[in-house]
């Protein structure tokens, strides 16, 4: 693949087709880590798994991306939109024929329910470290607001409404004793 003047990449369907037949793999590439925010699919399981399934996503993914720029370009009514539609289509059905070969091999569907399964359970003690983390701040936010408030009463002052109004912004504590960070935090753990 190179950029054409247009700052298109040129695919030639006659190179891919020639590649694949001669059984070469194309260039592609594996996600270097798996995200810890997200589950994985079964489709992203076998792709870690085999080169082949991996390299053909990898030129479905293209053919997508190259459909899209010509028709942003020219329309998708243009002749080189349409024959990128027929790529994409041909580089979808591909991936789709290898990825149910792959589904039929039980060893290889136990190995990528098993690489589920253990990512998700990374997930689930990512949250769990999350929320023990946020407990720890909160304990030790509390700790030393007592410790500040201990400090005023050996000093044998009453405090201020409005003192306790500042203490509390200081630290940002609500009534209920949590700040408004570790508020927005839980809203954003349970919209996930």
């Amino acid at each position: 693949m190179h950029m054409g003047a247009n700052g298109l990449s040129n695919f030639s369907l006659q190179t891919m087709m020639n590649q694949m037949a001669r059984g070469e793999n194309l260039a592609f590439s594996k996600p270097s880590s798996l995200s810890h925010e997200k589950n994985l699919t079964e489709l992203d399981a076998f792709i870690i798994l085999d080169d082949l399934l991996a390299s053909l996503n990898k030129q479905y993914l293209d053919a997508k991306s190259h459909r899209l720029e010509l028709s942003k370009a020219y329309g998708a009514d243009d002749g080189m939109t349409q024959l990128a539609v027929d790529m994409e289509d041909s580089a979808w059905c591909a991936m789709q024929t290898c990825f149910m070969e792959l589904r039929a091999q039980n060893d290889m569907r136990r190995r990528a329910n098993d690489m589920r399964v253990r990512h998700e359970r990374q997930i689930e003690e990512l949250k769990q470290r999350r929320v023990e983390k946020s407990k720890l701040k909160r304990a030790q936010d509390f700790i030393y607001y007592t410790q500040v408030m201990e400090m005023v009463k050996e000093k044998n002052r009453v405090p201020q409404i409005f003192e306790l109004i500042i203490l509390f912004s200081i630290f940002r504590l609500d009534i209920f004793g949590r700040s408004p960070y570790e508020m927005q935090k839980q809203k954003q753990v349970f919209a996930a």
